[in-house]
């Protein structure tokens, strides 16, 4: 008997819980500092870019119709939202220019971001192209309201694009979340081989979030220290 999607959700469902109780996570659910925040947001830069270019590889490279039209719809959901980090980096005062970017200290989070566009360009059947997709939700579902929550008991007022309550609606609003969409891809089956392949994509695409939770913990509890300095 084949595996499902539903199956391969599971294992995604494990690994966002893990993540879920990673230090980094941990650590924004009990600060109520901003300055904590801008210690890791502008961390956040080359990840919340190359996001939209996995999300339109892996639509590009799809070849079943249902699920390229699944993968683009789902492209189109996401599509602006680098803009809104870039507002709200500037509104936070936190912004940084393209030579940090691509600069020593940011080179963590360009080699996390070019590992999972590997995984889409490196995969050779269109459900191994979903994977990173679904990972990077469930990613994004620990993360979003925490911060805002963070930024309410911090008493920031000025208004924020990305890191705000409407983001959050609108990720939990996905068409993939859907009764009809997501009851579609739980329904995919995989051979044992390619099922196998997919756990491996799921793993290794969370063990290097756990890896980025880890230096973004660093960098959080660094500007909460100078800021009691």
């Amino acid at each position: 008997m084949n595996s499902t999607m539903a199956d391969l959700q599971r294992v995604i469902e494990q690994r966002r819980l893990e993540l879920e109780r990673s230090p980094f996570i941990q650590g924004i659910e009990r600060s109520s500092s901003v300055d904590g925040l801008r210690g890791f947001v502008p961390q956040l830069y080359f990840y919340v870019y190359a996001f939209q270019d996995v999300l339109r590889l892996s639509a590009e490279t799809i070849t079943d119709p249902r699920l390229a039209a699944i993968a683009t719809n789902h492209r189109n959901e996401d599509a602006g939202h680098e803009r809104w980090f870039g507002s709200d980096v500037v509104a936070l005062g936190c912004a940084r220019d393209v030579e940090w970017v691509f600069g020593p200290e940011h080179s963590q989070t360009r080699d996390v971001a070019y590992a999972l566009v590997a995984e889409v360009l490196h995969a050779d059947d269109d459900r191994l192209r979903l994977v990173v997709p679904l990972v990077l939700e469930a990613a994004g579902s620990v993360f979003f309201f925490r911060v805002i929550d963070l930024l309410e008991r911090a008493g920031f007022d000025r208004p924020l694009h990305y890191f705000a309550r409407h983001h959050q609606d609108v990720e939990a609003s996905h068409d993939i979340f859907s009764d009809a969409t997501g009851g579609e891809l739980e329904a995919i089956e995989f051979e044992p081989a390619i099922y196998e392949r997919a756990v491996g994509i799921v793993n290794r695409s969370f063990d290097r979030m756990m890896t980025f939770a880890d230096s973004l913990e660093r960098h959080r509890s660094g500007g909460e220290d100078a800021r009691r300095a």
